[in-house]
């Protein structure tokens, strides 16, 4: 099943993610760019996901390891995809697991504040990129 929500309020969406088996992000290159807070909020909730493969999002979603990539505009691999996480539970546990720990590590708003912090006040600016 499939459920099409229309908008949300924030509140509304966590328990949408709790009870979903997987998230889908079908964006588009010409249309999106940087990492969309969807997929790193239904990673943190351990809900697997399917995006394409547009902007920085694989900084987030590494296929087969936090997610599964699938070219854009590609209804066949997108299918193939849903029904390989379908399939395979083993697997959606794997990478939702693997999802969850890659935000907690990398996408923690204090942990990282405080490193910036650290950079800017007490090491050359440009070591932030390093």
């Amino acid at each position: 099943y499939i459920t099409m929500t229309g908008p949300l309020k924030q509140s509304e969406v966590v328990p949408h993610y709790k009870s979903a088996d997987l998230l889908v992000l079908m964006a588009q290159p010409d249309w999106h760019w940087g990492i969309p807070n969807v997929l790193v909020e239904a990673l943190a909730a351990k809900t697997p996901v399917i995006t394409t493969l547009f902007g920085s999002v694989e900084e987030l979603v590494k296929d087969k390891e936090t997610g599964l990539l699938v070219p854009p505009k590609d209804p066949a691999a997108l299918a193939e995809a849903i029904e390989k996480l379908y399939r395979d539970e083993t697997l959606r546990t794997r990478l939702a697991g693997a999802g969850y720990q890659f935000v907690v590590e990398h996408f923690d708003l204090d942990k990282n504040i405080k490193l910036f912090q650290r950079k800017l006040v007490h090491d050359d600016a440009s070591s932030l990129l390093a």
